[in-house]
């Protein structure tokens, strides 16, 4: 049970970041606008070579904001992750990537709605992301401050709502996140967010609101900008995320993409096929798209090599 008198109405913002000394001022900047100061921010430097570390002590030198700062050795976005949401004693936590920024009201539309979170037993709640204040990213819900099952919202055509396009902005329940730490795979340096959000969605609904509190910017050398060559690179972690969505809670043709993406990248990772196909748990999917799957394997080989 959640300790609502110790840390009810208040927020983590987690800020995993490496070589982002030039964008972090401005990011700072946006927290120190916010409306509503209940929050703590954690900063967690993975293996900056730059002047992050100075920037970031001069940020908490100020005394403008709670600011906490972790350094780890260089070990990927999803590690810093967990450094920083285990440190979080807060009942939301909300991740901001060191490149963007927020809205002056994030938090306070944070932790308005927070209590519907907690009456219903949600996973958190999603906001939409832009690339300003006004320009929204991918589409917004078709339904505004609704209780909905994220699956149908982002992959099912289901009900009311058609598959929901584009990065968006999520706050989630603490307690959760620790309790679904990023998985580590030796050798990988990336592990995208869908492997934890999709274990979240499992068993628990969100509340989603059409309102942009997360101003987004894609600079060249993110993981966002790196796509497909990313996830070759790191393929065990994507056969992770794949074979999260292959499950009956998803619908017929979104578990058979995921099957077809599960099994290339199991190429990738040098799997045998009949090993791939026994570590999926869904041995009709797997067997459905074996060759389907080694064909996608063979273009991404011709277009993006054999480990980019």
């Amino acid at each position: 049970m959640r300790n609502e008198q110790a840390v009810a109405q208040t927020l983590t913002i987690v800020t995993p970041t490496y070589d982002r000394a030039t964008t972090l001022p401005r990011l700072y900047d946006s927290l120190v606008a916010q409306t509503d100061r209940r929050f703590t921010w954690i900063v967690v430097d993975d293996g900056s070579t730059d002047d992050t570390e100075q920037i970031v002590q001069g940020f908490a030198a100020q005394r403008r904001l709670d600011v906490t700062y972790v350094k780890q050795a260089n070990g990927g976005k999803h590690t810093a992750l967990n450094a920083g949401i285990s440190r979080a004693a807060s009942e939301a936590t909300m991740i901001v990537d060191s490149d963007d920024w927020l809205t002056p009201d994030a938090v306070e539309c944070v932790l308005a709605r927070w209590p519907i979170v907690v009456e219903h037993g949600l996973a958190g709640i999603t906001f939409l992301k832009g690339y300003s204040g006004t320009d929204v990213l991918g589409d917004a819900f078709l339904r505004d401050e609704t209780i909905q099952d994220p699956k149908d919202v982002y992959f099912n055509k289901a009900g009311w709502f058609q598959a929901t396009t584009g990065d968006k902005a999520e706050v989630f329940d603490t307690q959760l996140l620790k309790q679904t730490p990023f998985p580590v795979v030796p050798g990988e340096r990336f592990m995208t967010e869908g492997v934890v959000w999709k274990q979240l969605w499992a068993n628990h609904n969100m509340l989603f609101v059409n309102r942009i509190i997360y101003v987004a910017e894609y600079l060249p050398g993110g993981l966002t900008m790196s796509g497909r060559r990313l996830l070759i690179r790191n393929p065990r972690g994507a056969m992770l995320n794949a074979r999260l969505a292959m499950t009956r809670g998803y619908a017929p043709h979104v578990r058979l993409r995921n099957a077809l993406l599960y099994t290339a990248y199991g190429y990738y990772a040098g799997k045998r096929p009949a090993e791939a196909v026994q570590d999926s748990g869904h041995v009709a999917l797997a067997c459905a798209t074996a060759l389907p799957g080694w064909l996608l394997f063979r273009l991404w080989r011709h277009r993006y090599g054999a480990r980019p």
